[in-house]
């Protein structure tokens, strides 16, 4: 399921029922980023299992293997801080500690 994305509304991942703190990504315009949508709706099936049972190597590896459509001239998420916040939710996947 798409999730639109509209500027000044919380994404739906950011769910205040998880108990893993949602980042808030710095939106970028004039260099590259990553696609809004793409991350949302990433996030959004992703999270409730990372909340779940843990250790999860299954999902750590669907977390390394993410991909993300880059956008240019056009907002999108910074995609340092997507890739350093999935590097934690994949240690978090992975080992199941410590808590983000």
């Amino acid at each position: 399921m798409q999730m639109p994305y509209i500027v000044g509304l919380t994404p739906a991942w950011q769910a205040e029922t998880m108990t893993t703190p949602a980042p808030a990504f710095s939106r970028v315009r004039l260099r590259e980023g990553y696609r809004f949508e793409d991350v949302d709706d990433f996030l959004l099936e992703i999270r409730p299992l990372v909340d779940g049972r843990l250790p999860n190597a299954e999902l750590a590896d669907r977390i390394v293997n993410a991909r993300f459509a880059p956008v240019r001239l056009r907002p999108g998420y910074d995609m340092q801080e997507v890739d350093d916040y999935l590097d934690q939710l994949r240690a978090l996947a992975s080992q199941g500690h410590p808590r983000i």
